[in-house]
């Protein structure tokens, strides 16, 4: 079962070929933050979903655009493991906000908030600050900010992004999570993360 958690996490964060000095992040890490990375993805699945009908202009490219938007989260994602185990689902519930910015290194969204996941492990509090993710920075993970985690067995913890992609601080010790592969939808035609 950890090995598909671990697959799952890599579905949730793709992105490009990481390098470090940090260690390599172990299963008893991945599993940790996984809650983390739930509500990174439900977030990027509900800033990405259909807003009504198109606008008239739809065909034309408007380019990134500059805001803040809420996300109300009440989503459930289910995950069926490519080995054929069982589906997995995550539950996650709470508010968060993103705020998008365009600079010279490309669009920027930042989030922050709360929110709880639900699943196999049991509930788990994760808050959010100031994760951003650059797209111009060529990483598909966050480059800035802290997850707060208060997981299902009452513990509690923080996960602090680096601006070297891939590498994370968990509860202070530096680590490298895995490669994830690039997804094509997350590429220059204005679905990124």
């Amino acid at each position: 079962m950890k090995a598909s958690l671990n697959s799952f996490l890599l579905l949730l964060v793709p992105g490009v070929a990481l390098a470090g000095a940090a260690p390599a992040a172990t299963t008893a890490q991945m599993d940790l933050i996984h809650p983390v990375f739930v509500a990174l993805h439900v977030a990027h699945d509900m800033h990405h979903r259909p807003h009504g009908p198109p606008p008239a202009d739809a065909g034309q490219h408007r380019g990134p655009q500059a805001g803040v938007e809420t996300l109300q989260l009440d989503a459930t994602r289910n995950f069926a493991p490519a080995d054929g185990s069982a589906a997995q689902g995550s539950h996650v519930v709470g508010t968060l906000s993103l705020q998008s910015t365009v600079g010279s290194d490309g669009p920027s969204h930042t989030l922050s908030g709360s929110v709880t996941t639900t699943d196999t492990h049991g509930t788990a509090k994760v808050t959010l600050t100031g994760v951003t993710k650059t797209r111009g920075q060529h990483c598909m993970l966050p480059s800035a900010g802290s997850a707060t985690l208060l997981a299902a067995d009452g513990t509690k913890h923080t996960v602090v992004f680096s601006n070297t992609c891939g590498q994370v601080s968990i509860d202070g010790a530096n680590v490298m999570l895995p490669a994830p592969p690039h997804h094509d939808h997350d590429d220059d035609h204005g679905h990124d993360d």
